[in-house]
C-alpha cells in the first residue's frame, strides 16, 4: 500500500512540474506580444504587406535595401536588373523578380510586440542604428516611395513591420537573403568543370613563378619543368590551385576603372583538357585582393573587377614554398 501511495504522490509532483514548465513556455512565447495587441493578448491577422491593386508591381523601378553593414539598390534596367552602387552590374537572372514576388506574396499572420526595445529579438531592429533588420524601400521611376518595410528572420521564421511603425508581425512567406551583396551578383561562369583543368601557370610579382600539371589520364599531379629543383609535398595542397578556375567565388564587384592605379600581384593562366584557356590577374588594394577575369570566363560584358573572399584571397597568393620543398642532393 505504501508503495502505491508513494507512486501517486510522485505522479502528482511530476504533473505539477510539467504544468509549470508548460506555463513557462506559453508565457515566454507570449512575451513578444506587446502593447499593440488587444488586452486578450495574441492577435491573429491576415493581411498582405503590399498588394498589386495598391502598388502595381510593374511600377517598382528601384528596391533600396539597407542593413547595418550594407546599403545597395536594385534598379530596373532595359535588359533586366542591376545594382546601382556597383555601376549597374547585372543582378543574377530572376532573383530581383523572386524578391518582388516574395514581397507581394508576404502576409502578416500574427500581431506581436509594439515595444521598440524588442525589435532586435525578431531581427527587426533599425539598421540605421546598427539594428538587425533589413529595410526594403520600393520606389517608382520618379523615386517616390511606394512601400517601406523592415524584415527579419529568426530560427527560420519571417517577421516584418512598417519602417515608420513599432508594431511587429509574424509573417508567412519567403524572401532572398539581404545581408550579402554577392547573393545578387550574376557572376561569370567558370573556365571549366572541376577536374578538367590540366595546367595552371602562376606568376607572382614577388616570388618564384611555377606551374602545376595534372595528367588527364591518371589524375597524377606534379610541377612543371621550370621548378625542377622542387618536389610537391602532397597532391592535396596543389589541387585547390588547379581548380581555382572552377571554384572562384567573388564576394563583391566594381568597375575596374574605379579602382585607381594598381600593379598586378599575381597572374594565373589555366589550360583545360579540351584546349580551353582562362586568365586571372590579381591586385592588392589595401587589405583586399581584387581580380580581373580574362578569356575563358563567361560573364557580364564590361570592364569588371571582382573582390575575393578570405579563402580565395589566401589561395591565390600561395607561394611555391607552401606547396613544394627543395630537392636535396641524393634525395
Amino acid at each position: 500500500m505504501s508503495t502505491r501511495g508513494e507512486t501517486d504522490r510522485l505522479n502528482i509532483i511530476l504533473y505539477g512540474v510539467g504544468a509549470l514548465v508548460a506555463l513557462g513556455v506559453v508565457y515566454g512565447g507570449l512575451s513578444l506580444v506587446g502593447s499593440g495587441a488587444p488586452s486578450g493578448g495574441f492577435r491573429a491577422v491576415s493581411e498582405a504587406i503590399v498588394t498589386q491593386d495598391r502598388v502595381p508591381q510593374e511600377s517598382v523601378a528601384f528596391l533600396h535595401i539597407t542593413t547595418a553593414d550594407l546599403t545597395y539598390t536594385l534598379e530596373r534596367q532595359e535588359a533586366g536588373w542591376g545594382i546601382a552602387e556597383r555601376s549597374g552590374y547585372p543582378v543574377k537572372e530572376g532573383l530581383a523578380e523572386d524578391l518582388l514576388n516574395g514581397l507581394y506574396g508576404l502576409e502578416k499572420r500574427v500581431a506581436l510586440t509594439a515595444d521598440r526595445g524588442r525589435h532586435d529579438a525578431l531581427g527587426l531592429g533599425d539598421p540605421a542604428l546598427g539594428g538587425s533588420g533589413a529595410r526594403v524601400r520600393a520606389l517608382d521611376d520618379g523615386e517616390t516611395v511606394l512601400f517601406d518595410h523592415v524584415h527579419g528572420v529568426r530560427r527560420g521564421q519571417h517577421y516584418v513591420r512598417d519602417a515608420d511603425a513599432d508594431q511587429t508581425y509574424r509573417a508567412a512567406g519567403e524572401l532572398p537573403p539581404f545581408h550579402r551583396i554577392d547573393t545578387w551578383l550574376a557572376l561569370p561562369e567558370p573556365v571549366a568543370a572541376p577536374g578538367e583543368i590540366t595546367r595552371v601557370s602562376i606568376s607572382p610579382r614577388d616570388s618564384v613563378a611555377y606551374t602545376i600539371i595534372r595528367d588527364p589520364q591518371t589524375g597524377e599531379i606534379g610541377l612543371g619543368q621550370e621548378t625542377a629543383g622542387y618536389r610537391l609535398i602532397a597532391d592535396y595542397l596543389a589541387t585547390p590551385l588547379l581548380d581555382l578556375g572552377t571554384t572562384l567565388r567573388p564576394v563583391d564587384v566594381a568597375a575596374a576603372s574605379t579602382l585607381g592605379d594598381r600593379d598586378p600581384l599575381v597572374q594565373i593562366l589555366f589550360e583545360t583538357n579540351n584546349d580551353r584557356t582562362g586568365q586571372i590577374v590579381a591586385y592588392r588594394l589595401g587589405n583586399d585582393i581584387w581580380v580581373e577575369l580574362g578569356s575563358g570566363f563567361d560573364g557580364p560584358k564590361g570592364d569588371w573587377a571582382y573582390k575575393l573572399g578570405p579563402l580565395d584571397r589566401n589561395l591565390i597568393t600561395t607561394p611555391l614554398v607552401a606547396l613544394a620543398s627543395p630537392i636535396q642532393d641524393g634525395s
